[in-house]
């Protein structure tokens, strides 16, 4: 839908491409959130993807919850802002800084999660700079 907003500006399919990855954002802190309070264990699933021949595991999901929450998590409570960036913070560094469990996972997914990290941290820099 980002590609038919740029096509069609007239058109709201940027205010639906928004809506859906708002919605995304939803359902990846949902998943987890269940996962790490432990009521549902999505962990062991054969296939997260991204598609049918990639198949990124709980480290993908954790990567997209991440970057969802960069792009697209609420800006109006720096409080929870930080505190939501900070958990996927965490979680990025546990996931490429684990020494020989990370020669396990995909390059890519530890290429890019390195790059998000950076800017996450970026970011709450900003966000405490607004709160002081």
């Amino acid at each position: 839908f980002s590609e038919l907003g740029k096509k069609y500006p007239e058109e709201n399919y940027t205010y639906i491409s928004d809506v859906f990855y708002r919605k995304s954002l939803f359902f990846y802190r949902r998943a987890v959130e269940l996962e790490t309070n432990g009521q549902e264990m999505i962990a062991n699933l054969k296939s997260f993807g991204p598609d049918v021949d990639k198949n990124y595991g709980f480290d993908g999901v954790l990567y997209l919850a991440a970057l969802l929450e960069l792009k697209f998590g609420s800006k109006n409570d720096p409080v929870k802002r930080k505190e939501h960036l900070t958990y996927h913070r965490r979680s990025l560094a546990k996931m490429f800084g684990l020494g020989k469990s990370s020669k396990n996972k995909p390059g890519p997914l530890l290429e890019h999660a390195r790059n998000l990290y950076d800017l996450i941290v970026a970011a709450l820099d900003g966000v405490e700079d607004d709160d002081e």
